[in-house]
């Protein structure tokens, strides 16, 4: 195993690389939103973020945009993934500290977190900001899984060795994303007030595993009231869709396209039903069985819910489409300049299941090719150009091809789904559909 020691000292290559790795997070999305900013503890505040874990590596890199003071967080990951020492190098460099869990199976290794707890507990100590999820891991779904204990043993640690005057502030992020899997979706982190906890020293003093499971209460159910959490995930696959077609049908135009409002009425439409199963199971359940046969049908179909709700005219469609041939030559000048990238990185990614890593993938790996693909680029347009200043102009144009590359996928995917349905819109499948989507958002609207 490495050597930890001083993993908060101050990093200048850290420091060089981070903003160039969040410019290229931010680009990986069509929009990011940060809200709640302004609870985020100054610089040199004993601090530990705590956030709902979901979507890999994109979670971490969405924390990392939140400090825009020039520090350098240290986050906890767990230990399987430190096995090789190449990997654990880099992670070291990258501030990562690994915590062993009893399932990954070795002792010694379980044993090791007493150590990493008390260099954890230091750091804070220190005005350090630590960041970490106490689930432990991520989760398939919207959805917050129980918490371990290591998040709040890391948080007594740090409290206990400075003498209980440490005033450790718990900062609380929940993270919503618009897809998991691709490019181009929409990204959404709050921050909610800090959280203190000096009234559980004494509890702690007297019974530490009874102050770490009040901790953990606390601090969960603070979290869960931040972020849309699908608790029943028995019929998760309904309320998913629940989530997206109420919500679509009550914003307006504008609203629409704000993802924070779309996140409030997606949360609000969860929260609800989630109290309506506690007071009316029966009820419940209906509404469940009705999305249920929603979902059936529309999963034999080649459009979404989305076509129905926001159905396109034959003449917006053919618009699309003439816009969309239009920008066929930057689509082909986008791949041709980046087609055995994209080609490796979906090679990799069909090989991962666990549909949560996708996009970490799809982020991570060209993000890591791209030094040496734009390298081999330039020694070829060098060559073939013999112009420093075409070559770095045909550079440019190509790195802002690659962007263009993925929307007009999207559009094009988009597109045909609209097709889809303008050539069934009348028919008995179709009408089926939409008068039992009504009926569906009618019931729902009533317990709004």
């Amino acid at each position: 195993m490495i050597n930890f020691d001083n993993i908060d000292r101050h990093s200048r290559l850290y420091a060089f690389l981070a903003p160039l790795i969040k410019s290229g997070f931010r680009s990986f999305y069509r929009s990011v939103t940060i809200v709640g900013e302004e609870h985020i503890p100054s610089k040199g505040v004993p601090c530990i973020v705590i956030a709902n874990h979901q979507n890999g590596l994109m979670d971490p890199m969405t924390q990392l945009l939140l400090f825009k003071d020039g520090r350098q967080p240290v986050f906890i990951a767990r230990g399987d993934i430190f096995k090789r020492d190449f990997i654990a190098r880099l992670l070291r460099f990258l501030k990562i500290l690994p915590t062993f869990r009893t399932r990954d199976g070795d002792r010694n290794d379980v044993r090791r977190n007493n150590d990493i707890f008390l260099l954890a507990g230091e750091i804070l100590k220190k005005g350090g900001t630590l960041t970490m999820y106490p689930e432990a891991q991520h989760q398939h779904g919207r959805y917050l899984g129980p918490f371990k204990k290591g998040f709040p043993r890391i948080c007594f640690t740090a409290v206990e060795l400075s003498d209980y005057q440490l005033d450790l502030q718990v900062l609380p992020i929940t993270i919503h994303y618009s897809t998991y899997e691709y490019r181009g979706g929409d990204l959404l982190a709050v921050v909610g007030e800090p959280i203190t906890f000096r009234e559980l020293y004494p509890a702690y003093q007297e019974e530490p595993n009874h102050a770490y499971q009040l901790l953990n209460d606390k601090v969960r159910t603070h979290l869960q009231r931040m972020m849309i959490d699908i608790s029943d995930r028995e019929h998760y696959r309904e309320l998913d869709m629940l989530r997206l077609m109420v919500s679509e049908e009550r914003l307006d135009k504008r609203d629409k396209n704000d993802f924070y409002q779309r996140f409030i009425e997606e949360k609000r439409v969860i929260d609800r039903l989630m109290a309506l199963k506690d007071e009316n199971e029966a009820e419940y359940l209906k509404i469940i069985e009705e999305t249920r046969n929603y979902c059936d049908l529309l999963d034999q179909e080649e459009f979404g819910d989305r076509e129905l709700a926001n159905p396109q005219t034959w003449g917006r469609a053919l618009w699309k489409d003439f816009l969309l041939t239009l920008s066929i030559p930057l689509f082909l000048f986008g791949l041709v300049h980046h087609f055995i990238p994209i080609w490796l990185t979906e090679w990799v990614t069909k090989k991962i299941k666990d549909r949560q890593l996708k996009s970490s993938i799809r982020f991570a790996l060209p993000l890591l090719l791209s030094p040496l693909w734009y390298l081999i680029l330039f020694l070829i347009l060098i060559f073939s150009l013999k112009s420093l200043f075409f070559t770095i102009l045909w550079l440019i144009a190509a790195a802002i091809s690659y962007k263009i590359l993925f929307y007009w996928l999207i559009g094009v995917k988009k597109l045909f789904k609209s097709y889809f349905y303008l050539l069934q819109r009348k028919s008995d499948q179709v009408t089926q559909l939409q008068k039992l989507r009504k009926r569906i958002i009618d019931m729902i609207q009533s317990l709004l």
